[in-house]
């Protein structure tokens, strides 16, 4: 992820879950809020700089927010849909087998996660 403040490298499943689940809106390195975070694929020395023509980006389609929090976007569609399913409440190894079956809370999917599957999950 990418930030207003600059930073990058920060995971995009981290940024997005703190954003999505935690309502927390700042930047996980300096604390700062963002309004806004950029989640590209490019890493190291190809990745982006912070964009800052985001919203006419978004209307030209060249970049994709996620339905459930428009503060993120993505470069990349696909990524952006497989967020959507990580931080849905929705179980990851059901999705995979085509169940896409979804919790009314996060404290029933741990435990959907631990009794039917043996795993545990994040709490970010």
């Amino acid at each position: 992820g990418v930030f207003q403040c600059g930073h990058t490298d920060v995971c995009s499943l981290c940024v997005t879950r703190m954003r999505l689940i935690m309502s927390d809106p700042k930047c996980l390195a300096c604390q700062k809020p963002s309004e806004n975070v950029f989640v590209t694929r490019h890493q190291g020395s190809f990745t982006a700089k912070y964009p800052h023509d985001l919203r006419s980006r978004i209307k030209d389609k060249t970049l994709f927010t996620m339905k459930a929090c428009p503060e993120i976007c993505f470069d990349d569609e696909e990524v952006r849909d497989e967020m959507d399913v990580k931080c849905a409440l929705t179980c990851s190894v059901c999705y995979e087998q085509g169940n896409r079956m979804k919790f009314n809370s996060m404290k029933a999917l741990k435990a959907h996660l631990k009794e039917m599957h043996g795993k545990f999950m994040c709490d970010v």
